[in-house]
């Protein structure tokens, strides 16, 4: 078994940089204008029919284009990434504790919680 740390090379090093591309699905309008379509038509509940029909025609518009855009193949770009190794340094070497002493235990009544004041639970 060989040790992971040991086949390290100096990309993984503080403040090394590596560049790699991404391949991601091309920008594209028409999801926005199917929205914005839908939208319109459930808009046009509360308003008027003239507003449903302008939905419904521009949700359809979108909807076509859209699969014309996509089918046969989905268009697609590349695009260059650049990591960047960051190691996080504290800045304090110690954490803060609270001393909490017998005093800390004292209740309102100036008696301190032993077992024989504590209120009994139910059954």
């Amino acid at each position: 078994m060989t040790d992971s740390r040991s086949s390290m090379d100096s990309t993984n090093q503080p403040g090394a940089l590596r560049t790699h591309s991404v391949h991601l699905p091309a920008p594209t309008a028409w999801p926005f204008l199917m929205s914005l379509g839908l939208t319109l038509v459930f808009a046009s509940l509360v308003t008027s029919a003239g507003l449903a029909v302008l939905g419904a025609i521009l949700t359809v518009v979108s909807i076509v284009g859209w699969f014309r855009e996509v089918l046969p193949h989905e268009a697609h770009e590349e695009i260059a990434v650049t990591d960047e190794t960051v190691v996080i340094v504290p800045s304090r070497e110690k954490v803060a504790r609270i001393d909490v002493g017998e005093t800390h235990r004292e209740n309102r009544n100036g008696r301190g919680c032993t077992r024989e004041s504590r209120p009994q639970s139910p059954g």
